[in-house]
């Protein structure tokens, strides 16, 4: 009898192209996106490979009229694909991330981590109506452990 294999576990992603800010601030979103999306996978007891990439409005409008007909950008599109140890791939609008980040008030690494667990519950099946349920489930702190702060994920 061969043993059982074991969980590869969860690996997140995340891929900014020219990012416009210090190494220390790179690192400390990504780590703080990490971090929010690992809980949820966890919680959903979801392992493998998460993708998650931060566009422009070109390539988010792009992206949006050949998979949704919509010839307008959006701020998160997720594709599902749960094959060879791929979840699926989140792509985030960097510049909508920024404008709503502005529009309700919250740091542009709040509204980050916002729309990468709004994209992950998208990738592990939740429809908008069941993600405010998961969200009050997994919405608790999480200790960033770059800083003495603890990020909550407030909107969906």
């Amino acid at each position: 009898m061969e043993p059982a294999s074991k969980p590869r576990g969860s690996k997140i992603i995340v891929n900014f192209k020219k990012p416009r800010r210090s190494a220390a601030g790179f690192l400390k979103i990504v780590k703080a996106i990490r971090e929010n999306v690992k809980k949820i996978l966890k919680e959903n007891k979801a392992d493998g490979e998460l993708n998650i990439a931060l566009i422009s409005n070109q390539k988010m409008r792009s992206l949006n009229k050949k998979y949704r007909g919509e010839k307008k950008t959006t701020d998160v599109l997720s594709f599902e694909i749960n094959e060879g140890g791929i979840l699926g791939d989140i792509y985030i609008s960097l510049p909508e991330a920024k404008r709503q980040a502005k529009l309700y008030k919250v740091s542009l690494d709040d509204e980050l981590v916002r729309l990468a667990v709004h994209g992950t519950l998208h990738v592990l099946g939740y429809t908008h109506k069941e993600m405010h349920t998961a969200y009050d489930r997994l919405s608790q702190p999480v200790e960033d452990e770059t800083s003495s702060t603890t990020r909550e994920v407030r909107r969906l």
